[in-house]
């Protein structure tokens, strides 16, 4: 009986995944490995998962197995060196990156792995990531205390320090749109970071700008 409702679960975690909504999509995807344990993108989305919720050493492990499993390849290769980019792990993304340039087939991927690649070259042109990602919390903390204003600062001070930043651009994105209704310039944070990251909600993020801007310029708000 719970092998049929496997494809159900599964929808319903990647649409969790989608909406951002990450500890329901995980606890989708237990429920699914509970009755499954050998289907594929298990380790893969939970590796996503923990990295949306900033669990980096969780994240670490599940990806690391993904990669043991399946070996590498580009996709796999970029999400641990996202992992360890935005953990200040500056070594351990180079390695990654590098990697992953090598099995990359994108122009546009390339040309992103080179800039992260170079800021990866040393501690000092590392010192902006870091700078960036201390922004980003502080963006995250004052967001959390209602101060989006401020919150927004903050964001958009990540994306200077470190323009490749997904998170910090998402996140200005959401307060753009959520708070201050400016679609067309969410819109343009969230199409920035999707060209830098395959996380679901991010991606889910640009179809709901671009529908909230289509709303707000026919007069259905």
């Amino acid at each position: 009986m719970f092998q049929l409702l496997i494809p159900v679960w599964q929808r319903f975690a990647l649409n969790s995944m989608v909406s951002g909504n990450y500890d329901k999509a995980e606890k989708y995807f237990l429920r699914i490995h509970r009755y499954k344990p050998s289907i594929s993108g298990f380790e893969y989305n939970l590796g996503l998962i923990k990295l949306a919720q900033s669990k980096y050493d969780e994240a670490e492990l599940f990806l690391k197995k993904d990669i043991s499993l399946y070996g590498e390849s580009y996709n796999r290769l970029r999400v641990i060196g996202d992992l360890y980019y935005i953990w200040g792990r500056r070594e351990d993304a180079s390695v990654s990156y590098k990697k992953a340039f090598s099995e990359c087939e994108s122009d546009v991927d390339r040309n992103i792995l080179n800039i992260r690649i170079q800021k990866c070259s040393s501690e000092n042109a590392f010192d902006k990531v870091r700078k960036s990602h201390m922004l980003y919390k502080k963006g995250n903390h004052l967001l959390k205390s209602g101060k989006n204003t401020e919150a927004l600062k903050a964001f958009s001070d990540a994306v200077e320090q470190d323009g490749t930043h997904f998170q910090a651009l998402n996140n200005k994105g959401t307060v753009l749109m959520n708070t201050f209704h400016k679609y067309a310039e969410a819109l343009k944070c969230f199409e920035q970071a999707s060209k830098l990251t395959n996380l679901p909600a991010i991606h889910g993020n640009v179809l709901k700008a671009r529908e909230s801007l289509k709303k707000s310029r026919t007069g259905n708000t």
